[in-house]
């Protein structure tokens, strides 16, 4: 997955890349709200939380993520409470942690699913 050119799919505010070209089941990544997209020196470009139901304003919104569809993926760590997927034009995506596995509201909003074997997805959180 790293170094490798995705297929972009902004479902809402959630992320989907897939690795896997047409096939978008078995090789992608799952990012639900809340999320950053930063440039390189860290600065917010783009909210999950300013998502807008609106067709032609969701549009708008979305071409925000546009410079995605053209980077590999370079890297995924952890900073902080947050996961950093890295890109290699600069771009960043930063997973923003909002809840711990004792909150009633928490769940795994950020996994990798990598084969027909791994239904669930694997969390990449800790």
């Amino acid at each position: 997955m790293l170094g490798q050119r995705f297929e972009l799919t902004v479902a809402t505010s959630s992320l989907k890349l897939a690795f896997d070209g047409a096939n978008h089941r078995h090789r992608y990544l799952w990012l639900d709200p809340a999320w950053v997209l930063e440039d390189a020196a860290g600065t917010t470009e783009l909210h999950s939380r300013d998502c807008p139901d609106d067709g032609d304003a969701f549009r708008a919104w979305a071409a925000g993520l546009d410079p995605l569809r053209t980077a590999a993926l370079s890297a995924i760590r952890r900073d902080g409470d947050t996961t950093l997927l890295v890109f290699e034009n600069g771009k960043r995506l930063r997973s923003l942690d909002g809840a711990t596995e004792d909150d009633d509201a928490w769940y795994d909003d950020f996994y990798w699913r990598g084969s027909d074997a791994d239904e669930e997805g694997t969390p990449l959180r800790s």
